[in-house]
């Protein structure tokens, strides 16, 4: 259980990283 918590939460996070650069980005993209 603990390796498919850990497991969850590194995907959980790098999805959250990932929507954020893709906001960042896009709001770059926006501005230009």
């Amino acid at each position: 259980p603990i390796s498919l918590l850990g497991g969850l939460l590194i995907v959980v996070a790098y999805t959250i990283v990932f929507i954020i650069i893709g906001i960042i980005i896009f709001q770059k993209k926006t501005k230009f």
